[in-house]
This record gives C-alpha cells, sequence and structure tokens, in this order.
C-alpha cells in the first residue's frame, strides 16, 4: 500500500466511525478534492446527510460536516478564519505554503491560499488562529503585519483560463500533459515519476492512466487544467480534447 493509498484508507475508516456515532455535527479539516468525491460517494451512498464548505464559492479545498438529520446547514457554525497580509515582494502560493508548514502546521489545516499583488489571503482552521499570531512573522524573510478576519471578508481572485483545442495521439496522461503544457513526452513522464501531477485531486503514478472529460488536471509548478470535452477524431486517428487552462 502507497502512502497515498494508506491516507484514503485512514480517512474513510474515521468517516465511518464519524458517520457510525452521528449525534452532532462534526466537521472534518480542509479536504482536496480528491477526499471529498470519496467522501460524497460514501455519504450519498448511505443517505446521510452533509456539507462542503472552503469559506467562499469558489473554494477548491473545503471542509467537511456530517451532521444528523434534525439539523438545517444553516445552523452550522464553520470553524473557518481568514488571514490577510499585505506583501510589497514577490511572493507565491508556494512561499506562503512553505512557511506555514514551516511552522509545523499540516496541510489538512489551511485551506486555500490566493495570492494578490500586493497581498496574501489564507483560510485556515480557526483553532489555530492564536498560534498563527503568534509564529508566523515574517515570509520569504521579510517581516509582516497580519489581519485575521472572517471568511466573509475575503477577496476572490477572478478566474481566468486560456481556452485550447490539443490533438493529442491518445488519452495518456503523459502525452495529453506533454501537450497542454508545452513540454516533451519524456518530462511528462519525469513529472508522473517525480509524483508532481494529479487528477481530480488523487495523485497519478501511471503514465499510460486515461484521461476523461471532466478531469481536472494539476501539474506541481506548471498550474491548472480542466477538460471540457473530447471533440472527435482527426482523419489520423488522433483525439481531439477541449480544454481550459487556468492561467
Amino acid at each position: 500500500m502507497n502512502p497515498y493509498e494508506k491516507q484514503e484508507t485512514i480517512f474513510m475508516a474515521r468517516l465511518k466511525e464519524v458517520v457510525s456515532q452521528c449525534h452532532y455535527p462534526y466537521y472534518f479539516d480542509f479536504l482536496d478534492v480528491h477526499h471529498q468525491s470519496l467522501a460524497e460517494t460514501y455519504l450519498n451512498n448511505k443517505l446521510v446527510s452533509y456539507l462542503l464548505w472552503g469559506g467562499y464559492e469558489e473554494a477548491e479545498r473545503q471542509m467537511l460536516c456530517v451532521y444528523p438529520d434534525d439539523y438545517h446547514e444553516d445552523d452550522l457554525f464553520w470553524p473557518i478564519r481568514l488571514c490577510k497580509i499585505s506583501v510589497q515582494f514577490p511572493c507565491s502560493h508556494r512561499h506562503v505554503l512553505g512557511a506555514l508548514m514551516g511552522l509545523g502546521i499540516e496541510r489538512e489545516c489551511i485551506g486555500d491560499i490566493l495570492v494578490h499583488e500586493n497581498s496574501v489571503q489564507f483560510l485556515f482552521v480557526e483553532r489555530l488562529e492564536e498560534f498563527i499570531g503568534f509564529s508566523l512573522t515574517k515570509l520569504k524573510g521579510y517581516d509582516i503585519q497580519k489581519e485575521f478576519g472572517d471568511s466573509s471578508q475575503l477577496t476572490p481572485i477572478p478566474v481566468q483560463v486560456k481556452q485550447m483545442r490539443i490533438v493529442a495521439a491518445s488519452l495518456r496522461a503523459d502525452g495529453v500533459i506533454a501537450k497542454i503544457w508545452g513540454m516533451s513526452r519524456r518530462d511528462a513522464q519525469r513529472a508522473i515519476k517525480q509524483q508532481r501531477f494529479r487528477i481530480n485531486g488523487k495523485p497519478v503514478l501511471k503514465e499510460s492512466y486515461p484521461i476523461v472529460s471532466g478531469d481536472i488536471l494539476s501539474l506541481r509548478g506548471k498550474g491548472k487544467a480542466y477538460v471540457a470535452g473530447l471533440d472527435g477524431k482527426t482523419k489520423k486517428g488522433n483525439t481531439v480534447l477541449m480544454v481550459e487552462k487556468y492561467i
């Protein structure tokens, strides 16, 4: 069992335990897209009341709340807080995540990280507010000032995409990656072996893994893309994909 499968097994065991003893709302920390999908599939089959929320409508990483039938979703109190940091220096998602995890904070405790031109925003579990307030004093070596607030104060970043029509020999992951991000097939295969590639939040380790319509592809260091649809075959038998590449 690889580390990802072990993580899934532990998560599902915990979810089943919560469902079997669901007498009050139970909040899971932030889940990636893959674990959200696992939870939804299981909970829908069990006809259990649940809700996913990441602090704002377009959130990628979301908390899961499983609650009894006699509760209403409007009565749920989400333990999510927002931290805003003004920055006057170049900063990326990687720098913010690295600074937080460098403090010993687990990835599950951190929601979406949004980087604007002159500011950074990130969501996190409420129980860590005092710790972050005391411990997070620098970013990229610069002193920082933080402002905490409710998630409703978050300023979303407008999503921008580039519409692409790509032609690939097949739907193999390595070939599609190469076409979307303008790299050689060998480099795409190397990225997969280095565990940098995910489909719908799940790490993919097979170069031949088939891509399907609706998949969200992410390649660490390159970005994300959404496979909007398949548009048939060319005269030479190659596959045409319609892709929205996040920019």
